[in-house]
């Protein structure tokens, strides 16, 4: 068994997103940035990191032909835990949801995520640790409906990260786009 890295659980998630849009926020983006880039359909949240699931619940919900992936910390999933309900009844089955708890060496009281978001009604919900069985069920995770939600405890620890100004100026415009052209290009459910 391998502990998980978030370095690593950031580049399963992206290589397995397809044309999905991203809304990433947090040391999750930080991360994001460092090894991928803005990548298209990719929405940073900056300065409002506790509206992460609200806005991907928005962009979920409006667009069902695209999968949303929602990636954010624990620290932000806390401070609106109230949105694991909203989703839970909203039911979009294109949502999929990580939120990247850090767990530290030195112990401290934890929170589970995924036994609140088996209460607030996702399809599935899982805890996943070790990188290699992140890594082999990542893709049919995301093959099926959801909403499902991921807790990736990793052993990464935080660190601040500059995010770009460019992303605070330019990104919802240019997310919009992307969001809008992936929705014309995409293919109706079966």
């Amino acid at each position: 068994m391998s502990s998980l890295h978030l370095a690593q659980a950031v580049d399963l998630i992206h290589s397995h997103s397809g044309d999905a849009v991203i809304v990433c926020s947090g040391h999750p983006l930080a991360f994001w940035l460092n090894q991928q880039g803005q990548t298209s359909g990719m929405l940073p949240v900056v300065d409002c990191e506790n509206d992460t699931l609200p806005l991907a619940l928005g962009i979920a919900l409006s667009t069902p032909q695209l999968k949303v992936i929602v990636l954010q910390s624990s620290e932000s999933m806390k401070a609106s835990l109230s949105s694991l309900g909203t989703v839970g009844h909203s039911f979009p089955t294109n949502l999929f949801h990580f939120v990247c708890n850090v767990v530290s060496q030195v112990p401290s009281p934890t929170f589970d995520f995924v036994a609140a978001a088996q209460a607030a009604g996702y399809a599935e919900s899982r805890q996943f640790v070790d990188v290699e069985l992140f890594a082999s069920e990542i893709s049919p995770f995301l093959a099926s409906g959801g909403p499902k939600f991921a807790c990736l405890n990793t052993v990464t620890p935080t660190f601040k990260h500059q995010i770009p100004y460019f992303l605070l100026r330019d990104s919802f415009s240019s997310v919009k786009e992307d969001i809008s052209t992936l929705a014309r290009n995409a293919k109706p459910e079966a």
